[in-house]
């Protein structure tokens, strides 16, 4: 199996635990993205598996995520307060 590690090959996977925690009825937004990171930890950790390498720190990887999901909710946020005033 060929392993081809860049950001456009982790993209969908951080998309995916993102749209299917945002699903979770009920959770609170930091539940959301508690199930939102742990999805793409368990993710980057099959690839891992699957390839046989492991490039990746899988925790320095969850952390971006945790902060790209506070970055991405931040300007969801000020556009809304743009379109609101």
């Amino acid at each position: 199996m060929k392993f081809n590690l860049d950001l456009l090959t982790l993209l969908p996977l951080v998309v995916h635990g993102i749209q299917t925690a945002e699903g979770i009825n009920g959770a609170t937004g930091a539940e959301k993205k508690a199930r939102a990171v742990e999805l793409v930890r368990v993710g980057l950790t099959g690839v891992e598996t699957a390839s046989g390498k492991h490039p990746l720190d899988i925790p320095e990887a969850a952390t971006a995520v945790d902060h790209g999901i506070d970055a991405v909710v931040s300007m969801v946020n000020a556009v809304k307060r743009a379109k609101a005033a």
